[in-house]
């Protein structure tokens, strides 16, 4: 179910290269007369090396990897964090500049590679916000699906090296 929230915005977006790590900072204001919910914390990190653009999410969005032989899925339900009504929150992460990430081959098996930070020009931020927490259906199967379509998307997009801030525009149907 895609709804807009009325009185929420991403005022501020930040990311910046600091002693090997990647700082980053978003600031949302709840401009509403009632309190918000956020997922506070970096949940899934997709970079494009051929565009230099690092995607982080502070939402539930996400595609689960294949379930292939001796592999399984876990999945952790997004914890929320409320946003009072008529405040501000800025919620951070900290990233080593370089991580290690795993994958799955096309035959099945996995592997790891770098996943260098170093290489992105632009930060494209996504963040989920809703007016109640994140609860899943227990008789709904898919937990993550359920966690995907969790909250309005509020997207900003910043370059790396300025902290330059231009807002991406919304998805059809969000704010």
């Amino acid at each position: 179910m895609n709804r807009t929230l009325k009185g929420v915005t991403l005022r501020q977006c930040d990311c910046r290269r600091s002693e090997g790590k990647v700082l980053v900072s978003v600031t949302l204001a709840n401009d509403s007369d009632r309190p918000l919910f956020v997922i506070p914390r970096v949940r899934r990190i997709q970079m494009d090396p051929d565009t230099g653009t690092l995607h982080l999410f502070f939402s539930g969005t996400g595609e689960r990897p294949p379930v292939s032989g001796r592999f399984r899925t876990e999945f952790s339900s997004p914890r929320t964090t409320p946003l009072p009504e008529r405040s501000e929150k800025t919620l951070t992460a900290t990233l080593p500049e370089v991580m290690t990430q795993m994958f799955i081959r096309e035959d099945g098996s996995y592997g790891f590679r770098p996943l260098d930070l170093r290489e992105a020009r632009d930060v494209v931020v996504e963040v989920a916000v809703d007016d109640k927490p994140f609860y899943p259906s227990p008789a709904r199967k898919d937990r993550a699906r359920q966690a995907a379509a969790w909250g309005t998307k509020l997207t900003a997009r910043t370059a790396m090296e300025t902290g330059e801030t231009a807002k991406c525009p919304p998805e059809p149907g969000k704010l």
